[in-house]
């Protein structure tokens, strides 16, 4: 430790020679959103950087000659900007949408992450929003599963399985804390409006330090902060749900204000609709979103940012006397989702030295309740399942960059964990006498967790590399977990626009997510590693080579991930309605390993725009307490994975965009055969005949041997946006599954013609999303 401290002290004293500085935000000149990760070079040079998640940069010139910017941004007009170098404030620069006329060789390097060798993918906001949608729905998360290594799961789902990982593996950060909870409608949906988000990217692989506590992916999301130049309100109405936002200045224009509403409205007709129907039994589900964000200048130096996220899916059946009978009524209600609430203070102390110290509080809760009465007799009964994670978090984090070859990001953080696992409460009233009013399930459990890390990033003109460490500790009732997580990601350039990059990570994962198996929709439960369940880990190598103009980007690359301590449920058991604890229905100290080749070409500028994606992978899972102990693929092992995504500008009015998928099969377990079961008779009088053997069961072979059908889809979407008398008006029209595959949701076996006396029992594939049309309109004023 002392050597590397005494090595990063020459070099800062190395780089930080140059005393002309210029320093300032890059931002969109439409609504003054700050621009993630714009690069910034120095006219005729080698020297340049990037914008943090603030719009933020800072460049030392070796000289008053160089006097000159060249700012880029995908999306955006290139601008050649004179620097006032008689002004030691921060500068603003503002870019117009627009493309690139000319192509132009990236030669500068950059303190991009991606020249750093991440493995990281950033779409823009106003390409995925051109993108056919899922009922009307463009989605963040579903747009991601087109990339190389990224799945998502069953059919439609906006699940994220990234390089061999569940989705319980992934980091996901909206303003830079966690979120639980990302998917609505059962997985159908995910809780990100395109409207409310700024900027965000996919870490598939070389990880920097200051992430983690995930195995498999970070997915960082940043909101909007709001038009500071004026009001602005958007207003949108889709198959699925409604949109409204609002966004406008604050102190003058100093700061600004961001609100987004989103609501599932059609459980607005299924309730009155059903209630009528079915003799006054209705059925109901609906999801809401809310987006918050404030930002206020408080000084030269201070800014403050205020984010808030609330969002709940509800499923509500209710059943009456005319389906029940004479005196009964039933109900039941299921209720889940996200609160996070975030605080952060944005302080300057002089050009290339900035802190940034935030608060939040993030909660996650599952409530299944059920209630039956008869009034006739005077019967009641009341059950009430519960599961939360509660999270108080601190972070201070230090961003340092004396010079353009080095740059030092530091920090610290504390989460303070309360996790209930799961508890139900049962009460059970006959003729007016309580015979159960009790309470059981997982014991309540406090956690402590707490981390710091350090990241050096140094470019040079024939090296770019980030060489990090993070340490993290984390206790639980008096146990102590400590681990040591050496980051390495290397980028070097062989040509201007050619890098080949490497990185190495080590992640550990202290928060396990369980998914209910049986249940209809998707229920995730959040659980603590304790001293029988001890946390998870992975290492990742990844090496690969890559292309990028400001027109194309193309690359390959290969990686390896060892899982180990992996933990899921055991065969059959599920997490509701068992009074045992959970820990001692899941199978533990689990391995896994995920391998695979990555291709990606994509073309950014031009009439045409898209990419396509091939991926070929492994991956596979070991328990002792599974499969007899012996290794079997993945629940989503997929060896092929392609997508093929394409935007054309029909004119000034209309767009066409379309995307194909194909996937090979994934694994299941299905029956080999029926075999006769051997069940006890009552006995009769005189009677031996003590067994029966007409009943018949089926038997299995090994887990996940048998692969289900190829998947394949089109889809297609037509946008049209007009604008008259200061009022933007955009139609979108989309079309999932344009030639109707039958794509496999489960399997089932059924006897042929039970009725003709065929008996002979054959396997049958179930769909589930067929030709699917979709339409949305929106305004924008």
């Amino acid at each position: 430790m002392k050597t590397l401290l005494t090595i990063l002290f020459v070099c800062s004293c190395i780089v930080a020679k140059p005393q002309v500085i210029v320093h300032g935000y890059i931002k969109d000149k439409t609504n003054n959103e700050p621009l993630i990760g714009a690069t910034i070079s120095i006219s005729g040079t080698s020297t340049g950087t990037s914008t943090n998640n603030t719009g933020y940069f800072s460049l030392r010139l070796a000289d008053a000659t160089q006097n000159m910017l060249t700012i880029r941004y995908i999306g955006y007009k290139t601008r050649q900007e004179q620097i006032n170098l008689k002004n030691p404030a921060p500068q603003y620069y503002y870019l117009e949408p627009g493309v690139e006329i000319d192509e132009v060789t990236i030669k500068a390097p950059l303190f991009s992450e991606k020249r750093m060798g991440a493995n990281l993918t950033e779409i823009p906001v106003q390409e995925l929003k051109k993108l056919p949608a899922l009922g009307g729905e463009v989605d963040l998360l579903r747009t991601y599963q087109l990339l190389p290594g990224v799945q998502g799961g069953s059919e439609g789902k906006t699940g994220l399985h990234v390089r061999g990982g569940g989705p319980g593996q992934n980091l996901i950060l909206l303003d830079g804390s966690p979120l639980y909870y990302v998917n609505h409608l059962g997985g159908f949906s995910s809780i990100f409006d395109p409207e409310a988000v700024n900027n965000f990217k996919l870490y598939k692989g070389g990880f920097p330090a200051r992430y983690g506590g995930r195995l498999s992916s970070v997915l960082d999301v940043q909101m909007k902060e709001g038009n500071k130049n004026k009001d602005q309100t958007f207003i949108s109405i889709g198959t699925i749900s409604g949109r409204f936002n609002m966004q406008g200045p604050l102190q003058q224009g100093k700061g600004s204000y961001f609100i987004s509403v989103r609501r599932m409205w059609l459980d607005l007709l299924t309730r009155p609709f059903s209630f009528a129907a079915f003799d006054k039994a209705s059925f109901g589900y609906s999801f809401y979103d809310v987006n918050a964000k404030a930002t206020l200048q408080l000084s030269e130096k201070d800014k403050l940012f205020l984010s808030l996220y609330s969002g709940d899916d509800k499923l509500v059946f209710s059943y009456r006397e005319k389906v029940l009978g004479t005196g009964e009524k039933a109900k039941q209600k299921v209720k889940w989702g996200n609160l996070l609430a975030v605080a952060r203070l944005n302080h300057t102390f002089k050009p290339g030295l900035i802190n940034n110290t935030k608060v939040s509080f993030t909660k996650y809760r599952f409530i299944d309740k059920d209630l039956y009465k008869n009034k006739s007799d005077n019967t009641k009964y009341n059950s009430a399942f519960k599961s939360r994670i509660y999270d108080w978090a601190v972070n201070n984090d230090v961003e340092f960059q004396p010079g353009n070859a080095y740059k030092m990001l530091a920090g610290a953080g504390a989460t303070f964990h309360f996790f209930m696992p799961g508890k139900t409460r049962a009460s059970n009233i006959n003729e007016g006498e309580t015979y159960i009013d009790s309470t059981y399930g997982s014991t309540s459990l406090n956690a402590f967790e707490s981390q710091a890390y350090i990241e050096n990033i140094f470019s040079f003109k024939h090296l770019n590399f980030n060489l990090g460490a993070r340490l993290s500790h984390f206790l639980v009732d008096g146990k102590n977990y400590f681990y040591a997580e050496p980051r390495l990601s290397l980028g070097i350039p062989i040509t201007p626009s050619t890098l080949v990059k490497a990185s190495y990570t080590q992640m550990h994962q202290y928060v396990n997510m369980l998914s209910n198996p049986t249940a209809g929709f998707e229920t995730d439960f959040w659980v603590p590693a304790t001293e029988k369940v001890p946390p998870s880990g992975s290492r990742q190598f990844a090496v690969g080579i890559e292309k990028n103009t400001t027109k194309f980007e193309a690359g390959i690359e290969a990686y390896y991930k060892k899982l180990n301590n992996l933990v899921t449920f055991k065969e059959g058991e599920v997490f509701q309605g068992n009074a045992t604890d959970w820990q001692d229905r899941v199978a533990i100290n689990g391995t896994g390993t995920s391998e695979g080749i990555e291709f990606f070409a994509r073309k950014k500028t031009g009439k045409i725009t898209g990419w396509v994606s091939y991926t070929l992978a492994k991956s596979d899972r070991q328990f002792d307490e599974i499969n007899f102990g012996e290794t079997y693929p993945f629940k989503y092992d997929r060896r092929h994975d392609v997508s093929v995504v394409v935007s054309v500008p029909i004119n000034e009015e209309w767009n066409f965009s379309s995307t194909w998928v194909y996937g090979s099969g994934y694994p299941i377990t299905l029956a080999l055969g029926k075999m006769n079961t051997i069940e006890m008779n009552d006995i009769p009088n005189g009677s031996d005949n003590y067994y029966q053997f007409d009943e018949y069961g089926e038997y299995y072979g090994a887990k996940n041997s048998f692969n289900m059908q190829s998947y394949h889809r089109l889809d297609i979407g037509f946008t049209r946006t007009r604008e008259s008398y200061g009022v933007e008006r955009t139609l979108t029209i989309g079309i999932y599954n344009v030639y109707n595959r039958k794509n496999p949701y489960y399997y089932f076996y059924k006897q042929r013609k039970p009725w003709r006396g065929d008996y002979t029992t054959e396997l049958y594939k179930s769909s589930f999303l067929p030709f699917l049309p979709a339409i949305s309109y929106s305004w924008r004023f």
